[in-house]
């Protein structure tokens, strides 16, 4: 069975300037090459803004560089986008919805 890298902690953080902002790195991982490479930060204003690798359409924002790590080894949780608006329910077919009960005894008479 092969054996499971250790998640990423804190302290295997490494932040690499480069020009723009900061590359972010598991130092573990050769200081060269893309293996190492977990996000690109940017300041804007007095934020930074944090692009993690796998992820460039989730933005997170940090007060301080010292936080940039913390919200790089963070779990994120992410709900999938439903693939179609569904419209809500007007209050006419709120109305004449049936309910549960009725439904399910209508459907054993028949």
């Amino acid at each position: 069975m092969p054996r499971q890298a250790r998640p990423v902690t804190e302290a295997d953080i490494r932040l690499t300037p480069m020009p723009g902002g900061w590359a972010v790195r598991d130092r573990r991982a050769p200081a060269t090459g893309l293996d190492g490479l977990l996000a690109f930060v940017t300041q804007r204003g007095d934020l930074f803004e944090v692009v993690c690798v796998g992820r460039a359409d989730v933005r997170s924002y940090c007060s301080s560089i010292e936080d940039v790590a913390r919200q790089v080894v963070r779990r994120h949780v992410f709900m999938p986008p439903l693939p179609a608006l569904i419209p809500p329910m007007r209050a006419t077919e709120k109305a004449t919805a049936e309910p549960e009960p009725a439904r399910q005894r209508r459907l054993a008479a028949a």
